[in-house]
């Protein structure tokens, strides 16, 4: 419910114009809400991320974001679920404020030592209060959840608002879909090292 009025200095029009209207609850089934993480240190220098903190990336709050410093750094977060778990999706809201977009890579990994790429933002397209949501048809797998920032076409700073997961811990139904990733990430580091000798 809400209200309303006709600008007093448009004369000629009374109509009134509403583009938007967004309302939010409280998030439900999101599986980083309350986990262990680790990050780059936040970048609170400048006054307008004075409080963007690590823990804005998990408050439910899509306005305040963590400031994770230079994107060119390569900053990074992890979230541990304590368990493995078979991911439907994944969603990743940036600063969106202001006309800009972000670009990071999200990887999963079962023992926090190698990490699998299961989504990638690597296009143009400006950011959203929505942020980006990779859907999985087949599950990915993970304990750990990693996002590592890119790129920010504003300016140097990648801003993280929200970090969510959605998904059910594994069961040995999965034993089959958790061997097939492990061997699709070591195709993936086969191919990563055949670049680098050819670069």
């Amino acid at each position: 419910k809400g209200t309303g009025k006709v600008n007093p200095g448009n004369q000629t029009n009374q109509t009134f114009h509403l583009s938007e209207v967004y309302a939010y609850g409280e998030e439900v089934g999101n599986i980083l809400t309350g986990k262990k993480f680790t990050s780059t240190a936040a970048d609170t220098s400048y006054a307008s991320s004075a409080d963007a903190l690590p823990e804005k990336a998990f408050d439910g709050d899509r306005v305040s974001y963590f400031d994770a410093g230079p994107y060119y750094n390569k900053p990074w977060m992890i979230v541990d679920l304590e368990e493995v778990y078979a991911l439907d999706k994944v969603n990743v809201i940036n600063y969106y404020a202001k006309a800009r977009y972000y670009q990071y890579e999200v990887y999963a990994s079962i023992d926090g030592n190698k990490y699998f790429k299961i989504a990638e933002k690597s296009d143009n397209s400006n950011s959203t209060v929505h942020g980006n949501t990779f859907t999985f048809e087949t599950p990915a797998y993970g304990r750990y959840l990693k996002v590592v920032g890119t790129h920010n076409s504003a300016n140097s700073a990648f801003h993280l608002n929200e970090f969510r997961a959605y998904g059910r811990v594994a069961t040995a139904e999965d034993a089959e879909g958790i061997q097939n990733q492990e061997k699709e990430q070591i195709r993936q580091e086969l191919e990563l090292l055949k670049q680098q000798v050819t670069e």
